[in-house]
């Protein structure tokens, strides 16, 4: 759904830009309670309460209508993280790999979704399976959570289809 409600950085109150700005070596936007940086390679949502990084395919981008966009997928600034399509040929699985740089335990997860637990209500990163794009539609699929330590998460994107998709997931850190 769509809202039409403003809404503002946490630290300066000043109203959110959903765009990159290009720096030397990376992208950059500021969401209502993180600061993003997109490189090749990685992208990092970071604020006062951690970072966590998101393995990107190490492609070169070219910004287009707010819009990063490379080879096999793209990014997008989201209210406070990054929506990221990426494609899938043949029907092959996708794959979500992020690093913290501190330990979450606790994780909150079904086949849509998994959050990193600060404490039993506050989630600190959320993870949030859109859905799957064949053709000019937005099918629903799942995804399986792997923990490799308190530091590394993957997740398997599941395709439904046979021939090419796109897997469209969001990530974002909790907004205050």
């Amino acid at each position: 759904y769509y809202f039409s409600c403003p809404i503002y950085e946490l630290e300066s109150r000043k109203l959110i830009n959903i765009s990159f700005t290009e720096g030397s070596n990376c992208y950059t936007a500021k969401g209502s309670n993180s600061n993003v940086s997109v490189s090749k390679g990685r992208a990092i949502l970071e604020n006062q309460d951690g970072k966590v990084e998101i393995k990107l395919p190490e492609e070169e981008y070219q910004l287009v209508d707010d819009m990063l966009i490379a080879e096999t997928h793209t990014v997008k600034v989201t209210c406070n993280g990054l929506k990221i399509t990426q494609k899938s040929r043949f029907g092959n699985s996708g794959i979500i790999r992020i690093k913290t740089d501190r330990p979450f335990n606790t994780i909150r997860s079904n086949g849509k979704y998994f959050a990193l637990m600060q404490d039993r209500f506050l989630p600190f990163a959320t993870v949030s399976l859109i859905g799957i794009k064949h053709g000019n539609d937005l099918c629903p699929t799942s995804m399986s959570l792997q923990k490799e330590d308190s530091y590394n998460f993957y997740s398997h994107l599941n395709p439904r289809f046979k021939d090419d998709c796109e897997f469209v997931y969001e990530v974002s850190l909790y907004e205050k």
